[in-house]
């Protein structure tokens, strides 16, 4: 039980790395979610979005 707590921590940690790639570029968000982001309107919010969980992993 005491490694439990700090495993989980580290596997949501992980999961939510995973979309920091998407800060490369629409063409890195486009294979990681299967959409294509054509305008540049979606490319800025899911740029962020994917900071946002990047800080969210670190933290």
């Amino acid at each position: 039980m005491r490694f439990l707590l700090p495993s989980a921590g580290i596997i949501v940690g992980i999961i939510h790395l995973l979309p920091l790639a998407g800060v490369l570029g629409a063409d890195r968000l486009a294979s990681l979610y299967g959409i294509a982001f054509d305008e540049p309107k979606t490319v800025i919010p899911m740029r962020h979005r994917a900071v946002l969980f990047g800080l969210l992993g670190d933290f």
